[in-house]
């Protein structure tokens, strides 16, 4: 997965919740676009799990997949 692929699901309009799979077989679901920072390089971002009310922070290199959780494709990019 490239740090674009992220920025795609990301800057979704209108933005669909996805989740990021990971190398170590977990995943993380962003369940809203404010949910993520991303460091100003890029390549890491941090996803706040509402579950336990903490944030995850991610290598976007070392993710395998991402995955859209309803299922439909991803609308217009909007600008951030």
């Amino acid at each position: 997965m490239t740090t674009e692929q992220f920025r795609k699901y990301w800057n979704a309009m209108p933005f669909q919740p996805f989740a990021i799979h990971l190398a170590d077989g977990r995943y993380l679901n962003v369940l809203h676009p404010e949910n993520v920072a991303m460091s100003l390089s890029g390549r890491t971002a941090s996803v706040l799990d509402p579950k336990v009310d903490a944030f995850e922070t991610v290598d976007l290199l070392l993710a395998t997949t991402l995955r859209p959780l309803n299922g439909k494709q991803h609308g217009h990019k909007r600008s951030r």
